[in-house]
């Protein structure tokens, strides 16, 4: 039910539902813009029996603790 609702926004890269904890989950899409059209119009909605909180995910990856966003490149000093 997770994956239906939000394939309706776009392409799926990964979806991984907690287990123990139970609770929660990560949807990944392939385009952010997608993701962000799936928080505004599910935020707050019932998914699976239970209303839901739909936010963008912040912290670190779950493979290898790096942030999804790229490093700065290093400055390099010619002399």
């Amino acid at each position: 039910e997770i994956e239906a609702a939000f394939t309706k926004f776009g392409p799926l890269r990964n979806v991984w539902v907690a287990r123990n904890p139970p609770g929660f989950a990560f949807v990944e899409f392939e385009d952010s813009r997608d993701a962000e059209d799936a928080c505004r119009a599910l935020d707050g909605s019932r998914l699976c029996g239970t209303r839901v909180r739909v936010e963008m995910s912040h912290g670190r990856s779950r493979r290898g603790g790096a942030s999804r966003r790229p490093a700065p490149a290093p400055h390099r000093t010619v002399g």
